[in-house]
């Protein structure tokens, strides 16, 4: 695997990690 596409694999998952945790949080805060 080249150094680009880890760049590209690891940016893409730190993207999805913040996305599902705004939209955990947006969760969290519609059921309390």
């Amino acid at each position: 695997m080249s150094t680009l596409s880890k760049i590209f694999r690891a940016t893409l998952s730190a993207l999805n990690i913040r996305k599902s945790d705004r939209h955990y949080r947006w969760y969290y805060y519609h059921h309390i």
